[in-house]
């Protein structure tokens, strides 16, 4: 559904969304998204190699590549503040709710 080498800013705040939407734990969400961190060495020795990023990352500072745990933290706390659950903020957004259970019902195994 959604590919990111490295899910820690939009990407990751999607896939947030998404796993909250279906009914997966915060705590889980949170560790899902630290998975970045893990990550992040390989991924940067992958793309280097590669001449298309390689250009790019020279010019990058190294926080772009930072994991910061609070990034996730703070914006489940503020949709929870805004919205009170995932569910809510996407019949907020114009997502009906039998769109919402198709979403659901197409990541959930039985």
């Amino acid at each position: 559904m959604v590919h990111c080498a490295a899910g820690k800013d939009r990407t990751g705040v999607l896939c947030a969304l998404i796993l909250l939407i279906v009914g997966v734990t915060e705590d889980e969400v949170i560790k899902d998204y630290a998975a970045t961190s893990t990550n992040m060495v390989r991924i940067r020795e992958r793309f280097s190699r590669l001449p298309r990023y390689a250009r790019n990352m020279v010019r990058l500072p190294d926080e772009i590549y930072r994991y910061e745990p609070s990034t996730v933290q703070i914006f489940i706390a503020e949709l929870r503040r805004r919205y009170r659950s995932a569910d809510a903020w996407a019949l907020a957004k114009g997502i009906d709710s039998e769109t919402v259970q198709n979403l659901k019902s197409a990541l959930i195994l039985p």
